[in-house]
């Protein structure tokens, strides 16, 4: 226990799955959370659950493709906790298909959730880590991006995009005391998998070298891992958790 005692941690799209068990995980290693995302009733249910366990935590409702919303987020962090020690951005999701059917459109909202609100969140974080010469920065991507999966033509561009501007972003914050790691998971049992019908979830598990889908409290871990000054010395790297499926 206290592996994030008094350190300030932002993590995005943590109203459920692998979000919300970071938020939880954290909060109980000491961290005040700042939790977000578009469902507030959810957002509220995570920061009460932390609360009752003796934690801290607070709730923005936030818009990952909003420029104005991010940097309101990271400004509530300070207002709120006076800081940000650690940011993990989370956030995903978007339309699928083959490449041929897809629209400027599609491009242009899965960019701006996957992709540039990581860009956003790091660029209004970093400052602020800057002033105090430390801060982790936990990007999650997807083991998907080794196995390539076909009509994710997007997603996958997209995550390939976090990993890169990642490792720039350790090598140009390396001497500022800031790292920047990427957690990559495989599939794991989240909301996009709960309305998926039971025999193709199964089926989906028993292609998975485990025979089993990852638990998002097995993705919180390595993210916990990143986020605390045990990985003092990691940065610019990928930590697959994907239970043997691609390596």
């Amino acid at each position: 226990m206290g592996r994030l005692e008094n350190k300030v941690a932002v993590i995005t799209g943590s109203t459920s799955g692998i979000g919300r068990a970071s938020a939880e995980l954290f909060a109980k290693e000491g961290a005040k959370v700042v939790v977000c995302g578009r469902r507030e009733a959810l957002g509220q249910e995570v920061v009460d659950g932390i609360r009752k366990e003796g934690g801290e935590a607070a709730y923005y409702k936030l818009d990952a493709s909003s420029e104005e919303s991010i940097k309101g987020l990271i400004d509530f962090a300070v207002e709120t906790f006076g800081t940000v020690d650690v940011l993990v951005n989370n956030v995903g999701g978007g339309k699928n298909g083959p490449l041929h059917t897809l629209t400027g459109e599609d491009f242009d909202k899965v960019v701006a959730v996957d992709l540039k609100s990581y860009f956003l969140a790091m660029k209004y974080a970093i400052p602020v880590m800057l002033e105090k010469g430390a801060g982790s920065i936990v990007n999650v991507s997807s083991t998907a991006l080794h196995a390539v999966p076909p009509t994710t033509s997007l997603y996958q561009m997209c995550k390939a995009g976090i990993d890169a501007m990642t490792r720039v972003a350790a090598k140009e914050y390396a001497a500022n005391g800031i790292r920047c790691n990427v957690v990559a998971p495989g599939y794991t049992d989240t909301d996009i998998f709960t309305a998926m019908d039971e025999q193709r979830k199964q089926a989906m598990a028993q292609s998975l070298p485990m025979k089993r889908m990852g638990r998002p409290i097995e993705i919180a871990y390595p993210i916990l891992f990143l986020a605390s000054d045990e990985s003092s010395y990691v940065s610019g790297r990928t930590i697959d958790a994907n239970g043997a499926w691609a390596l």
